[in-house]
Order: structure tokens, then C-alpha cells, then sequence
């Protein structure tokens, strides 16, 4: 929601703000979901402002959290933040770890095919060529 928007208009400490308001109404409401999304969004604020190790800490508990909460999907989602920061840092085994972790829970959502389809329509609809992103339909 308003995290990310600030995060991608650049004003990550506005972003940050908004996920510990998230943070704790979520926790409030003991709703360990939303706890992890906002886990996530300010995992997303600590990066965009080089707190890679602090960011690294908020997508574990991201993790955790999605997973105490029964929802396979935002484990895949903070999964995959965890392991793009790991890959930042230069943790390989990590990053394939969560990367892994991430394809296999998606997969098993359906969500890995929908996600490509929806990837494969994009594409058609733009007339863009799906070679220039790297990839081969």
C-alpha cells in the first residue's frame, strides 16, 4: 500500500513509517499475515536506504511470520525478498536457498503458471519481443 508507494517515489523513510504504523495494527489485531507484509515493506525501506543487514533481519521475521500465519504465498513473497538481499550481499547459497524455497511454494500455489501466463500476455499486448528481456516464451 503507501509503504510501497514510497518506496518506489523514493522517500523510503516516509515507506518506513508507514509499515511500523502497519506493524502495529497488525500485531494488535495479531493477524501474523499482515504482520509479515509489514515485515516486508519495511525490509523494503531498510534496503532502499543500504540497511541491507537490517533488511536481511525484517524479511527472516517476514518469513517466519507468513509461515506461523498459514500463508504459503507471503512466505513466497518474503522468500524472494530474502534472497534477492542475500544475492546482494554476496550470500549465494543463501539467496538459492530462498529463491528455491520461494519457486517451490509458488509452484505448488498455482501461482509460479498464473504468474507467467499473466508475464506472457503483458508481453503480446506491448508487441515487445520477450528475447529482450532474457528470456525465451
Amino acid at each position: 500500500g503507501a509503504s510501497l508507494d514510497s518506496v518506489l517515489t523514493g522517500k523510503a523513510a516516509q515507506a518506513g513509517e508507514f509499515a511500523e504504523r502497519a506493524l502495529k495494527a497488525a500485531r494488535a489485531a495479531r493477524d501474523l499475515v499482515s504482520v509479515s507484509e509489514a515485515q516486508r515493506q519495511l525490509g523494503n525501506a531498510a534496503r532502499e536506504t543500504g540497511g541491507m543487514i537490517q533488511a536481511l533481519k525484517l524479511y527472516r521475521r517476514a518469513v517466519r511470520s507468513a509461515r506461523a500465519g498459514g500463508s504459503a504465498e507471503s512466505e513466497a513473497k518474503a522468500l524472494n525478498k530474502l534472497g534477492t538481499v542475500c544475492h546482494f550481499i554476496g550470500v549465494i547459497p543463501g539467496a538459492l536457498s530462498a529463491f528455491t524455497r520461494a519457486l517451490r511454494l509458488k509452484r505448488r500455489l498455482g501461482l509460479f503458471a498464473r504468474a507467467a501466463r499473466a508475464a506472457r500476455r503483458w508481453i503480446r499486448r506491448r508487441s515487445v519481443p520477450s528475447a529482450s528481456c532474457g528470456f525465451r516464451n
